[in-house]
């Protein structure tokens, strides 16, 4: 493994800067910070893989870079951008995550804890898309597949850490919860409330799950090594 401590500092102070940059209102050293974040997240990936490059981590940052930059210049009037280029990312996170859950047993009692899930991220998802919105009204069923296929992201991790608890699947479960806080911030933020806090917890929770995702591949990979390797 390389020196991956320069990337990770990097990373963590621009995640600080753009966090208390955009509390603080200071939008200019947002706009130079924030196109930091990414570059430097998908680097430390780059330096602490012990497996070759996994395509798929590629393509989510990629698709989340972009849609970090359009809400970076664009805002929340290109909504419809920002939601088709997370979208990209998302599914191809569902694909890994599915390969994970056929390598492991069903757990009928697994089901339990998602189903109870499933119902209250559904009811956040409808109050979500009740509200009167313009955004939200004029792209009611991009809103609905972006929200469907995020709430089964944490299903489907919910799922794989309640049948197989280990440090993979636990990176892999908070990633997907930060991913759907992040989310639910942006909304309340954007939709809701102008708060400060809002602000700051959409940003944490975004920042964090580059890390935890970071985290879930590296493990992932090397379990999927010595599985075939067993």
């Amino acid at each position: 493994m390389k020196d991956s401590k320069s990337a990770l500092y990097l990373f963590i102070s621009a995640s600080l800067i753009v966090i208390l940059s955009s509390v603080l209102k200071y939008d200019n050293i947002v706009m130079l910070a924030k196109p930091m974040i990414i570059p430097s997240a998908f680097f430390y990936y780059l330096q602490t893989k012990k497996t070759p490059l996994d395509l798929s981590v590629t393509a989510i940052f990629v698709s989340f870079f972009i849609g970090d930059m359009i809400i970076l210049v664009l805002g929340d009037s290109a909504i419809k951008m920002i939601l088709l280029t997370f979208l990209i990312g998302y599914l191809m996170l569902f694909k890994s995550i599915v390969d994970d859950l056929v390598k492991i047993e069903f757990d009928f009692s697994s089901l339990l804890y998602v189903f109870v899930l499933m119902i209250l991220l559904g009811g956040i998802l409808y109050f979500i898309l009740d509200l009167p919105i313009t955004q939200i009204i004029e792209n009611y069923w991009l809103f609905m597949i972006y929200g469907i296929v995020l709430i089964v992201l944490v299903l489907l991790s919910t799922y794989n850490y309640v049948s197989n608890q280990n440090i993979n699947s636990f990176n892999l479960l908070i990633a997907t919860l930060s991913m759907l806080l992040s989310d639910l911030f942006y909304c309340f933020y954007n939709y809701v409330m102008k708060s400060s806090l809002l602000d700051a917890m959409n940003l944490f929770t975004q920042f964090l799950s580059y890390y935890l995702l970071i985290k879930y591949y590296n493990s992932r990979m090397i379990s999927n090594k010595i599985k075939l390797i067993v």
